[in-house]
């Protein structure tokens, strides 16, 4: 998407595992970033967005799940409001 000039880099928080956001080009109010590995560290990131006025923000990443009935591969969408 970025090579096809459909998001744009927002912004990057350094750090250890450093964050970088990026901005849809025709959806300004929609950001996107790569998840962290684990819960509380997507957790943390949601904190520091949130605490940055970012209303709505994507996670794309593959993840486990202790759920026999997912099956490996599933795309599994949480919404959180």
């Amino acid at each position: 998407m970025l090579l096809e000039g459909r998001i744009r880099q927002y912004c990057s928080i350094p750090g250890e595992n450093k964050v970088i956001i990026y901005r849809f080009v025709d959806k300004d109010d929609v950001l996107l970033t790569l998840g962290q590995v684990g819960c509380p560290a997507c957790a943390g990131n949601l904190d520091l967005f949130n605490a940055m006025g970012i209303k709505k923000v994507m996670f794309c990443d593959g993840g486990g799940v202790l759920d026999n009935s997912i099956q490996v591969g599933q795309l599994l969408v949480v919404d959180v409001e």
